[in-house]
């Protein structure tokens, strides 16, 4: 069962796979897909002082179309 297998596993929750940030994923449904993706990232370094959030989230949603599924992304932009 590929669920079960380790190395998919920190696939899933992002370790190993080249990402520095701690990556969440949520709301996953019945055919496994992610319906919302958090990552926590270290604002040291990455924003001007006073600026930036460190958290990203992006929501993803499936609309079924003609020719099969399509799915629309949104990112979150925090308020300035």
């Amino acid at each position: 069962m590929r669920y079960a297998d380790p190395a998919y596993l920190r696939a899933l929750t992002g370790q190993g796979v080249g990402s520095h940030f701690v990556t969440q994923y949520s709301r996953i449904d019945a055919l496994a897909r992610v319906r919302m993706k958090t990552v926590l990232r270290s604002s040291a370094g990455l924003f001007e002082t006073g600026r930036g959030e460190s958290t990203l989230t992006t929501t993803y949603t499936y609309v079924p179309v003609d020719i099969g599924l399509r799915t629309d992304i949104a990112v979150s932009k925090p308020a300035s």
